[in-house]
């Protein structure tokens, strides 16, 4: 346990890629005509990349071959624990990549909440992944206070 002056632990590497496998909704960040755009998207983790599948607009107009920021969460509405990771890394447009990799990659079962095609994959090359951790989580069987 790496405990920060403010109370916060930091996340191994480890911890931080179990909290990615288990989500499958994320926040990408990026920049969009100049200014900085955090936007909802499903995903999967697959080793080292962060598979997304998108439909027209900002995140397939904007992201590919540019470095960009990506975070899961979890927090405790009353402020009493939480967690985040923090993703920063190199985005790839697959959707018509040949390489065995792209094509793997895009046989990712990826639900997505949003309406309509999405007919584009990105892969987010993770280059660092850092996390915290604050408070704990009370068991689910446990009254809350």
């Amino acid at each position: 346990m790496n405990l920060l002056g403010s109370g916060l632990e930091v996340l191994s590497e480890a911890d931080c890629r179990a909290h990615l496998a288990g989500r499958r909704v994320g926040r990408l960040a990026f920049v969009h005509d100049g200014w900085p755009m955090v936007l909802p998207v499903n995903y999967v983790l697959d080793g080292t990349d962060i598979v997304v599948r998108t439909g027209e607009g900002a995140k397939h107009g904007d992201t590919p071959l540019t470095h960009v920021g990506f975070e899961v969460d979890d927090v405790d509405p009353r402020g009493e624990w939480g967690w985040s990771v923090l993703v920063r890394g190199a985005v790839h447009d697959i959707t018509d990549a040949v390489d065995d990799r792209s094509v793997r990659l895009r046989q990712a079962h990826i639900t997505t909440f949003a309406p309509g095609e999405r007919p584009f994959w990105l892969r987010i090359a993770i280059g660092e992944v850092t996390g915290r951790r604050f408070g704990a989580r009370p068991h689910p069987s446990l009254p809350k206070a």
